[in-house]
C-alpha cells in the first residue's frame, strides 16, 4: 500500500524519505526507543513526505497539494503486521517546505493556509475518515480544537518558526546549519504551547533537522534534534545540480555513531531520490 501511496504523490511532486529505527530491532534498547520515538507509530519502517518549496506558491498549488495528502492520509497502514494499537497511518511525518526565494505577505498567508489544512487533514484522519471532511479556507481560530486530537501523523514547518507557532503544528524542521537553535526553538514552542493551554492534550513538540555527514548529524543529535532527514541517497530532480551523492551508506554510518553515543531513539530517515524502487536499499541494506 506504501507504494501507492508514493505513486500518488511523486505524481503531485511531492519528496519521499522513509527509515527504520535500529533500535527497534534490539529488544533490550526497544523500551527507550518506543519511549522517545517522535511519531504516533512506535513500529518501523517509518515514512516521511516533504512537500515541494512552491506547495503554497498560489491558491492552485496549495490546493493539488492538499488533494494529495488527503488522499495519501485516507490509507492505512495495513503492511503493518505487528498487530500493534499504534494510531498511526502510512505517513508518520509531513514536513512542509518553505520558498527562501520568495517571501511575502501573500506567501505567508497561502502557508499558514497550507499548514492548517494539513493539520486539519491529521487530526481527521486519526478520528474519522479523512475523505469526508473539506479543510476550512477560513480558518483563522488559533485555539482550534481539531489539532489537539491524537494526530494520524507529525506536521512539521521548516524554518519557519512564526509559522509553526501561529497555526498551532507539531513542531519545526531546522536546517543543518541551524541545528545550534534546537534548542531555542523548541522553547518557543513549548511556551506557545503553554500559553494556549493545549501542552497537556497535544503530541511532544517535535524539532528535527537535516545532515549531510556523520558530524553534523551528531551535532544534531547532541542539541536534541527528535529526527534525522538524511541524504542525499540517490539523484533527485529537487536538485539535479548535485552530482556528488553522499549516497545510501551514509545513512547506515550515520545509524551506527548514533547508535554508539546513546541517540538509538533518534530516527533516521533517508532522503534525496527515494521512490518505490530503491525505498528498501536504506532500509534493508544500510539500517536506516
Amino acid at each position: 500500500m506504501r507504494a501507492l501511496i508514493q505513486n500518488s504523490l511523486f505524481s503531485a511532486l511531492i519528496i519521499i524519505c522513509i527509515s527504520t529505527v535500529a533500535a527497534l530491532s534490539n529488544p533490550v534498547k526497544e523500551t527507550k526507543a518506543q519511549k522517545y520515538l517522535p511519531f504516533p507509530k512506535t513500529h518501523a519502517p517509518f515514512l516521511a513526505v516533504l512537500t515541494e518549496p512552491d506547495a503554497a506558491s498560489s491558491p492552485v498549488r496549495r490546493q493539488e497539494t492538499v488533494n494529495v495528502f488527503r488522499s495519501a492520509l485516507s490509507v492505512n497502514d495495513d503492511d503493518d503486521n505487528s498487530g500493534s494499537d499504534d494510531s498511526g497511518g502510512a505517513i508518520d511525518i509531513i514536513s512542509i517546505r518553505v520558498d527562501d526565494d520568495d517571501s511575502s505577505a501573500t506567501q505567508d498567508e497561502e502557508l499558514r493556509i497550507l499548514v492548517q489544512d494539513i493539520l486539519q487533514l491529521s487530526s481527521v484522519a486519526a478520528n474519522t475518515n479523512a475523505n469526508t471532511t473539506q479543510p476550512n479556507d477560513d480558518y483563522d481560530d488559533p485555539h482550534h480544537n481539531d489539532h489537539d486530537l491524537t494526530p494520524k501523523c507529525i506536521v512539521v514547518v521548516n524554518d519557519r518558526v512564526d509559522i509553526a507557532i501561529a497555526c498551532q503544528a507539531h513542531g519545526v524542521h531546522v536546517k543543518e546549519k541551524d541545528a545550534s537553535k534546537i534548542g531555542s526553538v523548541r522553547q518557543q514552542l513549548v511556551e506557545s504551547r503553554r500559553r494556549c493551554g493545549s501542552s497537556t492534550q497535544r503530541p511532544a513538540v517535535i524539532v528535527g533537522s537535516s545532515c549531510h555527514s556523520v558530524a553534523s548529524a551528531v551535532r544534531a543529535a547532541e542539541a536534541g534534534a527528535d529526527y534525522l532527514f538524511v541524504g542525499t541517497c540517490f539523484p533527485t530532480q529537487t536538485h539535479p545540480e548535485k552530482t556528488v551523492l553522499e549516497g545510501p551508506q551514509l545513512v547506515g554510518d550515520i545509524r551506527k555513531a548514533l547508535d554508539d553515543l546513546g541517540y538509538s531513539h533518534v530516527p533516521c530517515l533517508a532522503i534525496g531520490g527515494i521512490n518505490e524502487t530503491n525505498c528498501h536499499i536504506p532500509v534493508r541494506e544500510f539500517r536506516a
